[in-house]
């Protein structure tokens, strides 16, 4: 601040109490027996170096220049952001504090200092050296120890949906389709009880079943009811993290999984039913306007049809579970399709099977997926390793 604090100003006491306490959590950085040994090493040293005559033994510890050089606004900033209201605790956690971090280090890379950064490359692989001082090695001590100091992280998973619910959503969803008695809501029915099993069959989040392509879906659709092995493709379009471009994932799945659920059976009724208005491209998942739909479109009505089978079958799903807080759609139908997997094959074989249908989501395990492959070449390319790439579907 380049002045002396004022008394009785809030905002200078408010400033006071986060430099002493961002100055702590340097400090707590190291386990105090980390702390006692070091001091106790430095006092061995000066002695002897005392005995031969050194005057420094160690370099001056100041004094620092009157100026912030290490971060301490930011980490006062970050503090005062530790106690904003939390979703699960009564504050927030670290996990989420930290963010405001790479928010100050972003800013800092886009600003004029960018120019003062220096590259050091070899080959492919490239390192920049920053003098951002939240990339300081006292405020690497303070976010270390500060993380120690404040509560335990709570991380709170979605549960798990199991395959018994799983089988349950499908029968909810075929009696209400059934039920029907327009195509507008046969489609709303199929495309709901689709998305709960492209999510569990194809052991994917929440957020990327709505990357589902209308266009690739209904191209493949014939070929994947004639082919030895029966299946449904689900063509993935879009930008994938730690991809540098937009591009189709395709995703085989069984055609009727090990347990009895139908993926391709719903997929069928999704495109009939879209023919049926004259959609035949575009957005598997949309909005009324065409544009893709997102998660939180979805959620609602899932959560509302995982409601109906707590309901209908409470041996399966405990009266006292709060369906709308315990479930959510990024990691409940993910986490329950991986259990069941490993249940189903055991963990040194289940697990393999895990990791390859995850394989897409992995930049650098990417092998088979070359970016100058139209769609139809690359669907060649998955039906001659078909068996392999549709074992996590046909498990369940």
């Amino acid at each position: 601040m380049l002045r002396d604090p004022i008394d009785q100003l809030g905002s200078d006491e408010l400033l006071l109490k986060c430099i002493r306490r961002a100055a702590l959590d340097s400090l707590w950085s190291r386990e105090p027996s980390t702390v006692a040994n070091n001091l106790t090493e430095c006092r061995r040293a000066t002695r002897i170096g005392n005995n031969l005559g050194f005057n420094n033994t160690f370099p001056s510890m100041g004094p620092f220049a009157i100026e912030d050089s290490w971060g301490m606004k930011q980490a006062c900033i970050l503090l005062v952001r530790s106690l904003d209201e939390g979703r699960n605790a009564c504050t927030i956690q670290f996990g989420t504090m930290r963010k405001l971090r790479s928010a100050f280090t972003n800013s800092y890379h886009a600003s004029h200092h960018v120019s003062g950064l220096v590259t050091m490359a070899k080959d492919i692989r490239k390192t920049s050296v920053t003098n951002s001082p939240t990339y300081g090695l006292w405020f690497e001590r303070f976010m270390h120890g500060c993380h120690k100091r404040m509560l335990g992280d709570v991380l709170k998973q979605d549960m798990a949906i199991s395959i018994e619910v799983m089988h349950a959503i499908c029968q909810v969803g075929e009696e209400k389709y059934l039920d029907c008695i327009s195509d507008s809501e046969r489609l709303h029915e199929s495309l709901l009880t689709f998305f709960c099993l492209v999510c569990f069959c194809g052991g994917l989040r929440g957020e990327e079943a709505p990357l589902a392509d209308l266009f690739g879906m209904r191209k493949h659709f014939e070929d994947g009811g004639l082919a030895n092995i029966q299946h449904i493709v689900i063509p993935l379009l879009g930008r994938f993290k730690g991809e540098r471009s937009e591009k189709y994932f395709l995703i085989p799945l069984a055609a009727t999984t090990k347990s009895g659920l139908e993926p391709r059976k719903w997929g069928s009724r999704v495109i009939q039913l879209y023919e049926r208005v004259g959609v035949t491209r575009g957005p598997v998942w949309r909005k009324a306007n065409g544009y893709r739909a997102r998660l939180s479109n979805w959620e609602g009505p899932i959560l509302d049809r995982i409601k109906d089978v707590q309901h209908q079958y409470p041996l399966l799903i405990k009266a006292d579970v709060d369906i709308y807080d315990e479930y959510g759609l990024s990691r409940s139908f993910r986490r329950g399709s991986n259990t069941h997997m490993l249940n189903v094959l055991g963990a040194a074989v289940g697990q393999p099977v895990v990791e390859f249908n995850n394989r897409w989501r992995k930049f650098k395990e990417a092998k088979g997926r070359m970016p100058g492959l139209g769609m139809s070449d690359y669907y060649t390319e998955i039906k001659q390793a078909l068996p392999r790439l549709i074992q996590y579907s046909a498990s369940q």
